[in-house]
């Protein structure tokens, strides 16, 4: 008797729980139901401004600081504009390094700035010089990268640098050839003055001087040029006019006089 007591009422205690499942079973389909119909109408009445919303995060502004000397249209044209490109799916990286493989650009980084906007920073390499083979005339800077072809007089103003042969020399001949033109104009004795900077066959840097072939060698190209100049000082005094100079041996300067064909 006592055990169907006790079952009775473990029975009446089960149906409260059983109801209360139901109940939060039910709750949870109601609201599902309701953001169901929430959400279509929204997509109905609110999805254009869902849209719009979006839109902020393309990229609407493209800023590029730094160029001097690259017209914006061409550099965009040759990194690639991402105008319009959700700002998310701008992989900076990549263009990082497209940035860099531009001719003209030294240095340079990327970087989104939200909520529409694609920031490019470059420092641009600087012209140097104009260096001139048997194919055309190529811009160079200090480093002897060639920035590219010079159409035009534009770059006038530069010094030029001969190379012989039809195929521009490697740019650690031309940034030797550089640094000489550099030095040889800075003279401040201006003994070196109306001097033209070459690239021979070798690859050495080498000076035309009234009529006189200077051969420096590869190296101490400030030490060779201030001995130039006090030599040429001497020469002119004398009114000497030696067809050569080398300059290529430590200490020691071989002088090669046209009228008497010999070397001093």
């Amino acid at each position: 008797m006592a055990k169907k007591r006790a079952d009775a009422a473990r029975s009446r205690s089960k149906k409260p729980r059983h109801a209360r499942r139901r109940a939060v079973v039910w709750l949870a389909l109601s609201l599902l139901a309701a953001a169901a119909a929430a959400s279509a109408v929204w997509a109905v009445a609110g999805g254009g401004r869902w849209a719009e919303a979006l839109s902020c995060f393309r990229v609407r502004e493209v800023r590029v600081v730094g160029l001097k000397y690259v017209r914006r249209s061409d550099f965009l044209d040759y990194v690639g504009d991402p105008s319009g490109t959700p700002v998310w799916d701008v992989d900076v990286g990549r263009m990082q390094r497209r940035v860099k493989g531009h001719p003209w650009i030294e240095e340079a980084s990327v970087k989104r700035e939200l909520p529409g906007a694609v920031v490019i920073r470059v420092r641009e390499r600087t012209p140097a010089a104009v260096v001139v083979t048997g194919t055309g005339r190529s811009l160079v800077d200090a480093g002897g990268a060639t920035l590219g072809r010079v159409r035009g007089r534009d770059w006038d103003f530069l010094p030029v640098i001969t190379c012989a042969g039809r195929t521009p020399a490697g740019a650690e001949a031309i940034r030797d050839a550089v640094e000489l033109t550099g030095l040889v104009r800075g003279d401040p004795a201006e003994a070196l003055a109306g001097g033209r900077v070459s690239i021979g066959r070798d690859g050495s840097p080498r000076l035309l001087l009234d009529k006189t072939v200077v051969r420096f060698g590869r190296g101490a190209y400030g030490d060779k040029v201030r001995r130039l100049s006090e030599l040429m000082r001497e020469i002119r005094r004398r009114d000497a006019h030696p067809a050569l100079i080398d300059l290529r041996f430590p200490g020691k300067v071989v002088v090669s006089d046209r009228r008497r064909g010999r070397s001093g």
